[in-house]
């Protein structure tokens, strides 16, 4: 059996506490997702660690949630697929999460009551970046096989138009396909889903709430476009420092690690500069 994943689930999935294990898969011609997958293998986790011989490293644990396996990814121009759900809502609970701030411009998370964990030391850039963007849920072509109403949202709705969106990536996009699925590698990509209301300089807790988190992943490929790839939500801390009509610049740190294949792995303890598309 042949079951098609679209790239744009693993945030909705990963959502939902679940670990997703994808089997081995072939090339699948009319797939414009750029993901298929068939085969028995299969695998689960309850703490992000793949009892099919693959280890996710995640140093904080309760805030990272990642799916791995195999899978086909093609990297085409004419795709786009939506790896970011901007739902802000959360899945487990139905509770949504409201910001509450203090003079400082640190916003806490509503749900517990507890500021993020400030960053510490000087920063640096972060090293490794090929596309550090940002755009709008505005700016994101419809997707061409399951339609732009497949993302969801804390009501259960299509996300705001004016949702910002970074990408961070050791793999190059373009605005014009902003969300195009990462091609076999190893390669890794970040998403940070930003609400409107959110959209101000400030520490926020990054992760399954409001300001959402989303990482992918792809393994080498094995032949014929085949590779392992993986994806999730992930914990931080995520200082919006500045943004305009041109550069979001903002830090990250107290990152958990998700990473299964990237070797070295991706360090994203530090600053970016997003370039916002026209």
């Amino acid at each position: 059996m042949r079951t098609s994943i679209p790239w744009h689930e693993l945030g909705a999935l990963a959502l939902g506490g679940a670990l997703l294990i994808l089997p081995a898969c072939e090339p699948k011609a009319d797939d414009d997702t750029g993901s298929s997958t068939s085969g028995d293998s299969e695998a689960s986790s309850s703490d992000g660690s793949s009892s099919g011989g693959s280890v996710s490293d995640s140093s904080g644990g309760s805030d990272s949630s990642t799916s791995g396996g195999t899978a086909t990814a093609t990297a085409t121009s004419g795709s786009s697929s939506d790896s970011s759900s901007g739902v802000t809502s959360d899945a487990t609970t139905g509770m949504t999460t409201l910001p509450t701030s203090d003079s400082s411009g640190v916003t806490s998370d509503a749900t517990t009551g507890d500021p993020p964990q400030p960053c510490a030391g000087d920063p640096v850039a972060i090293d490794g970046l090929v596309t550090s963007m940002a755009y709008l849920k505005s700016q994101i072509p419809p997707d061409m096989t399951t339609g732009s109403g497949s993302s969801g949202s804390s009501s259960g709705g299509e996300p705001d138009p004016s949702t910002l969106y970074i990408r961070l990536s050791d793999q190059s996009f373009e605005c014009k396909d902003p969300n195009a699925i990462l091609s076999c590698g190893a390669h890794w990509d970040l998403t940070i889903v930003i609400p409107p209301e959110y959209q101000t300089p400030g520490t926020y807790a990054l992760g399954p709430g409001d300001v959402l988190g989303i990482f992918g992943e792809t393994g080498p490929d094995e032949g014929g476009n085949n590779c392992g790839f993986g994806g999730g939500t992930f914990g931080a801390t995520l200082e919006i420092i500045a943004l305009d009509d041109s550069t979001v610049e903002g830090r990250l740190c107290n990152v958990d690690s998700p990473w299964l294949w990237p070797d070295p792995k991706p360090d994203l303890e530090g600053t970016f500069y997003a370039d916002r598309c026209p």
